[in-house]
């Protein structure tokens, strides 16, 4: 499932009217509450990759620490929980993107899959979505 439409990857508002009229959330959570944690959490990266890149000639930063803080204001964010060990570990990122860039690629994904052989990916313009292990080590190139 794609959460395109939910979470709009490009920022349309400005940085002035973001912190004027509608302040960023505490908590990705707040935008979409039906939606798992780390699809809220993977839309929310990849809005701030996404407006990071606008401010930088559609560069991708090199390293998600630098969207900290003025993109990004909660570094948790950038943490994955899995929620059956409550063990924390780093989302994959994959740098090297820019918006101008031909095609689809995975930009960040959990670091591990769900019981069910899936991963929670967010690919550069498709939004993000669950897919099989298979898949993501193919499009990784692993």
């Amino acid at each position: 499932m794609s959460l395109e439409y939910l979470l709009p990857m490009s920022p349309d508002r400005t940085e002035k009217q973001t912190k004027e009229r509608n302040p960023p959330p505490s908590h990705p959570k707040e935008l979409a509450p039906n939606l798992p944690e780390v699809a809220t959490e993977l839309a929310a990266v990849m809005m701030a990759v996404k407006a990071y890149a606008k401010d930088h000639a559609g560069l991708y930063p090199n390293f998600l620490t630098e969207l900290m803080p003025r993109y990004l204001v909660n570094p948790e964010l950038l943490k994955y929980e899995d929620t059956t060990t409550g063990e924390s570990a780093d989302y994959v990122y994959f740098d090297g993107h820019a918006e101008r860039d031909p095609g689809e690629g995975i930009v960040l994904a959990a670091p591990s899959t769900e019981n069910d052989g899936k991963r929670w990916v967010a690919f550069k313009h498709r939004g993000v979505m669950r897919i099989a292990e298979g898949e993501y080590r193919e499009l990784a190139g692993q």
